[in-house]
């Protein structure tokens, strides 16, 4: 990353208003605060079409940085002179972004009908947990978990079905504890059938509840779970050791042995060296490479191996 503070082409605009002579730059920035611009402005003319004023301010009017390539360069030449240097980095792993889907075999979380609270009503909501339960018979749906447990899910991939509604309407599924949004996640026709797939955002961490339902008519409703979207996971490294190189060191003799390679897909984390004799030190062990001095009266062997591993991903 660059040092901002030390780069030599960053300077205030008080040294450049001294300058005796102009500094010629690829081309200008477009975005200067009307303060610096007026100040610039006053010393360079023609600076829209040949000069680009130094408008850097540690912390002056232009309340920013610009990151400036090296001055004695004309109009034209190489990449822009002049960038902003602003932009924040980005967070990997974050609750709402970067997220990672995992599929689950179809498993029924709730229906109403086998509810002894029923139909949801018109114009009324229920709740109801996705995750995280090791049974769902309490919402209507089935004696198991779903492959659901331990998770920390951001957001669940659910078929929702809307079963016999006694008027024509629509239903809204959402994240529970939120504010209920104007899109509708299904329509229907009275006494019909309608089914929709749904990513709903669900609370992380978990709630109560996980997801809430609000439907304009009164109407049964049975939801599958058929996967998730949960931020990244830390695995352990998958290493595995290569076979031996070996190789007969004469008495008072240096040896040098090379491991065979990592195999594809696996990167080096160790080098391992042995010696069949305690007066044959190793004086050199990395990159694969082993390096030792025979002391011993007889030959000894030197065996080189590497440790290789590999990220196994989530």
């Amino acid at each position: 990353m660059t040092n901002f503070a030390r780069s030599p082409w960053l300077v205030p605009l008080e040294s450049f208003l001294k300058a005796e002579r102009p500094v010629v730059f690829d081309y200008c920035p477009s975005k200067i605060s009307p303060a610096c611009y007026g100040r610039a402005s006053k010393k360079r003319r023609f600076w829209r079409k040949i000069y680009c004023p130094i408008v850097l301010c540690r912390r002056g009017c232009c309340g920013n940085h610009f990151v400036c390539s090296r001055p004695g360069r004309a109009a034209g030449q190489g990449d822009p002179c002049c960038r902003w240097a602003t932009a924040a980095p980005s967070n990997f792993g974050d609750l709402t972004a970067d997220l990672v889907y995992t599929p689950v075999a179809p498993c029924r979380i709730a229906d109403t009908r086998a509810t002894t609270a029923g139909a949801i009503s018109a114009n009324s909501f229920r709740s109801f947990v996705t995750t995280n339960s090791t049974s769902y018979t309490s919402q209507g749906g089935l004696n198991t978990n779903c492959g659901t447990l331990f998770l920390s899910p951001t957001v669940v991939m659910i078929v929702a079905t809307a079963v016999t509604p006694t008027a024509a309407g629509s239903a809204t599924v959402y994240s529970f504890g939120t504010t209920q949004p104007t899109a509708t996640s299904l329509q229907f026709a009275a006494g019909a059938i309608a089914v929709n797939t749904l990513a709903v955002q669900i609370p992380n961490p978990l709630s109560s509840y996980e997801i809430t339902v609000y439907t304009t008519a009164q109407a049964h409703f049975v939801f599958d779970i058929v996967g998730y979207f949960a931020p990244p996971i830390a695995t352990a490294l998958q290493c595995v050791p290569t076979a031996n190189s070996e190789l007969s060191v004469a008495s008072g003799g240096l040896g040098n042995v090379t491991a065979p390679a990592c195999p594809a897909g696996y990167t080096e984390t160790g080098t391992n060296c042995e010696a069949t004799s305690w007066f044959m030190p190793i004086v050199s062990s990395k990159t694969g490479n082993c390096s030792a001095r025979n002391g011993d009266t007889v030959s000894a062997t030197l065996r080189a191996s590497r440790t290789c591993c590999r990220v196994p991903g989530r």
